[in-house]
């Protein structure tokens, strides 16, 4: 197998910090690159263009401005794990991860895919999904899920 770029999603949480960790050990076996993927989850009807209002007063700016200034923040402890490896962080809001995560593979020519898993069972699975779960029945790629935790690994968010 040649590994040449792999992608890891993440959702800033400990579960995508462990996941990070496996991708920066398979990235310096294989001298791979990295590209980082967060998709943020854009709620009901509301599209990246939406003008918010961060702080009560403060000026409209559109959403999806918001989330990648945000996003960029959370961003900085992969990008100092990863250092020269990473190839780029994007950030692309959706309402469906997973296909995010599968059209983003196959636009950057991924040979593979390593993410977190939260390790959910029975109804709070149930009603919540599976981002993972869903990769994984839907890609060709190979995928190295990686069950973490949200406590101690967790980088700080902004």
């Amino acid at each position: 197998m040649n590994v040449t770029r792999i992608l890891v999603p993440v959702d800033f949480s400990g579960c995508s910090m462990a996941a990070a960790r496996a991708a920066h050990a398979m990235a310096e076996r294989f001298s791979a690159s990295v590209v980082l993927l967060h998709v943020p989850e854009l709620p009901g009807a509301v599209q990246p263009d939406a003008l918010i209002h961060p702080e009560p007063g403060a000026p409209g700016i559109p959403l999806q401005e918001y989330i990648e200034k945000r996003s960029a923040e959370r961003f900085k402890p992969y990008r100092e794990l990863f250092g020269p490896l990473l190839e780029k962080a994007q950030v692309e809001p959706s309402k469906y991860t997973a296909e995010v995560i599968i059209r983003i593979s196959d636009e950057v020519g991924a040979d593979m895919i390593v993410m977190g898993t939260h390790g959910r069972r029975g109804i709070q699975r149930l009603l919540m999904g599976s981002v993972t779960e869903k990769v994984l029945r839907q890609t060709t790629r190979p995928v190295l899920v990686i069950r973490g935790d949200d406590g101690e690994n967790a980088p700080t968010s902004g």
